[in-house]
């Protein structure tokens, strides 16, 4: 289309609608995309600057994880440790019981087991010295009617071999062979028996007599029950109870009200004098009162203990407070020293007031130690209950002030000597 010239100096009429219509819309110059690109590139951050930064934030993240479960293993770690001391000290305790029915059975096996066991124990397990005694005697007990048994054979095994009973003196020999240690005597038996089995064997007589009727297992168990009568009537208390046990053992069956009824006298006539201990020295060795409750426990299978009964009791309720108080477990032995406290203030020359006195201001040291001040406060006034101590009243008021002022983890313990490190005992609550 041809465009007329106009002249510029005239002013300009605007284009009619035809003259629109057969020009058609005005152009638009597209525009250049890479110049877009780069003029967005230069308004904003690249693409380096943006991985720096999600590079950082993944590392920041997983220091943070990192943190969190080291935190949570320490912290694992700490339950883990009270809650092994806490099974420890259980497992340590439901031994006692368990020696008292060994001792009971006379298994010395495993006995000496549980007392290997204690005897690793860090720190070392209380009542560890009248224990082994226990032991020593129970192994002195096994030893003794062992080696009645094996008497017994000896003297029998030559009789059997002059009768020519051979399967008999067979059977005692085989039996022999299975003790340990070994017996002395055996070989020259062996030997003996040999030399009958290869001698001519020599027919009796038709009109020989029978013989008589071996007891069982070859003891004569009349006899024995009337020796442990003697035996009780002279006093000689643990040689009558080794010879009723050998006759039990042999025969439960044998006059057995009879056998049972010397059992408990005998028992009932070696515990009594072993509660008679006098605990002013020491209260806490409590001497021979183990072994006096392991023998009342014996007698009751056999008959009535009321005389003993309240005596077995209240050493088992002391007893069981000095496990406690030599364990560090100062709650456990204020709450059983309390109940032995209802029944009276002392027990064999042992003052149960002083010693609950002692275990009120060692609970409130171990308070202390944990900078729980209230609570070691309590402990303090309650062991001032009992008898006045300045040095507890000044641990009192010293808790009272730190308490008042609610202090919870100073220093340095007021209450420690100087380069003293604080270690918290068994007994305490988050220990």
């Amino acid at each position: 289309m041809v465009v007329p010239m106009t002249d510029d100096t005239q002013p300009r009429r605007p284009p009619t609608l035809d003259e629109v219509l057969q020009e058609g819309p005005p152009l638009i110059e597209p525009q250049n995309d890479d110049d877009n690109d780069d003029a967005f590139t230069a308004g904003g951050p690249g693409c380096v600057i943006w991985s720096l930064v999600i590079l950082m934030l993944g590392i920041i993240s997983l220091m943070i994880v990192v943190m969190a479960g080291a935190a949570g293993w320490t912290q694992g770690q700490r339950v883990a440790q009270r809650t092994v001391s806490a099974a420890e000290l259980y497992f340590v305790e439901t031994q006692y019981p368990a020696i008292q029915t060994d001792v009971a059975d006379l298994n010395y096996e495993l006995l000496a087991t549980r007392m290997a066991f204690l005897a690793t124990r860090t720190p070392g397990v209380p009542q560890m010295d009248v224990l082994r005694a226990t032991e020593t005697a129970v192994y002195l007990n096994v030893t003794a009617t062992s080696r009645s048994v094996i008497n017994q054979q000896l003297t029998l095994i030559p009789q059997n071999l002059a009768e020519g009973d051979r399967p008999q003196a067979e059977q005692r020999l085989a039996f022999l062979a299975t003790q340990t240690p070994g017996v002395a005597e055996l070989p020259a038996l062996q030997a003996t028996a040999t030399a009958y089995r290869t001698s001519p064997t020599t027919t009796p007589t038709p009109l020989q007599a029978a013989p008589t009727p071996t007891p069982p297992g070859g003891f004569d168990l009349p006899t024995l029950f009337t020796q442990a009568q003697q035996e009780f009537s002279i006093g000689a208390y643990a040689d009558a109870y080794n010879t009723l046990d050998l006759i039990r053992r042999v025969d439960p069956n044998f006059n057995r009200t009879a056998v049972e009824a010397l059992l408990h006298q005998v028992l009932i006539a070696q515990a009594r004098p072993l509660y008679n201990v006098n605990l002013s020295a020491d209260p806490s060795n409590p001497g021979t009162l183990a072994e006096a409750i392991r023998l009342t426990d014996l007698a009751e299978q056999y008959g009535s203990i009321d005389d003993l009964a309240y005596e077995r009791d209240i050493a088992t309720l002391y007893l069981n407070a000095i496990t406690a108080i030599d364990a560090g477990n100062h709650d456990v032995a204020i709450r059983r020293l309390q109940v032995i406290l209802t029944y009276q203030s002392t027990y064999k020359g042992a003052d149960l007031n002083r010693l609950l006195f002692n275990e009120y201001v060692a609970y409130g040291d171990a308070w202390a130690l944990e900078y729980n001040w209230c609570q070691a406060e309590q402990q303090y006034q309650q062991a001032l209950t009992l008898f006045s101590d300045p040095s507890v009243s000044g641990k009192r008021n010293n808790a009272r002030d730190l308490c008042q002022q609610g202090q919870t983890a100073p220093t340095t313990n007021p209450n420690l000597p100087p380069n003293e490190t604080p270690v918290a005992p068994i007994g305490v609550p988050g220990t």
